[in-house]
């Protein structure tokens, strides 16, 4: 292949008319990136898309593990109507935890 190169580069060759020649010879496996068109267009667009869907679904994972969104509002609590011991437990899970339910 340096051979070829050198030949044709002493005959007075163009890079692209070299690279397409090398592209047809041993296919598009001998250039060092594929080119951006036609179905070689996928091999830019796929890590990229990869990279977004991944994190797109990282971000939903997370956000359903933590629970967000998911608290009730105080008006519901308030009107709730809890007894003394119900109201003693739920004191205790506060304190204990360090926040509210």
């Amino acid at each position: 292949m340096r051979d070829e190169l050198s030949a044709a580069i002493a005959s007075g060759l163009s890079d692209k008319e070299i690279l397409d020649g090398f592209a047809a010879k041993y296919g598009a496996t001998v250039l060092a990136a594929p080119p951006a068109k036609g179905f070689d267009l996928i091999a830019w667009i796929a890590p990229f898309a990869v990279f977004a869907a991944a994190l797109f679904g990282t971000i939903l994972l997370i956000r359903r593990w933590g629970g967000f969104g998911t608290r009730i509002p105080a008006v519901a609590e308030a009107a709730i109507p809890l007894d003394p011991a119900e109201q003693e437990r739920l004191e205790r899970i506060r304190h204990e935890t360090g926040g509210e339910i």
